[in-house]
């Protein structure tokens, strides 16, 4: 066999098996779904108070406008749509308040203001990412790190 033919066969050879792992790994990307879910307010507003206590750090990663007070115990009351409520995952882990979205969920669209009034006894770090506001109008506190990594 020349050598020009056995460089044809190599090639053809490569070009068959590229074809095949290119033809597996669309086959197989066309097997795996990823759900991702987009939460667009329903325009049904609602208000809720969750139990939070013990915590004197707060991590918000979401949209909304935090109205902090200080006081003599912890509250927590969310005014926005429903479904942007129920997309919302409200935990106190340790010492540190969580507010943000349900694991499932990548992203939540309202149509009307989500508005977050909470009341701390001591707050000493606040962690916030995403599109929050934070408006308070005094708090009293030794050390207070705040830390923004959103555009809030």
């Amino acid at each position: 066999m020349s050598a020009k033919k056995k460089m044809l066969k190599k090639a053809a050879l490569l070009l068959a098996v590229i074809g095949m792992v290119l033809t597996l790994a669309m086959a197989l990307s066309s097997c795996i779904t990823i759900k991702i879910n987009a939460v667009k307010g329903s325009g049904q507003m609602a208000t809720e108070e969750f139990d939070v206590s013990g915590f004197s750090r707060l991590t918000f990663s979401g949209i909304g406008k935090i109205i902090l007070t200080q006081g003599e115990s912890e509250s927590l009351k969310i005014t926005a749509e429903e479904n942007i409520i129920d997309a919302m995952d409200i935990a106190v882990r340790g010492n540190t308040l969580n507010i943000g979205l349900k694991k499932n969920y990548i992203n939540f669209v309202p149509t009307r203001e989500i508005l977050i009034y909470l009341s701390v006894v001591e707050l000493e770090k606040i962690d916030l990412s995403g599109a929050g506001i934070i408006e308070c109008d005094g708090l009293q506190t030794g050390n207070l790190s705040i830390s923004s990594s959103g555009i809030g």
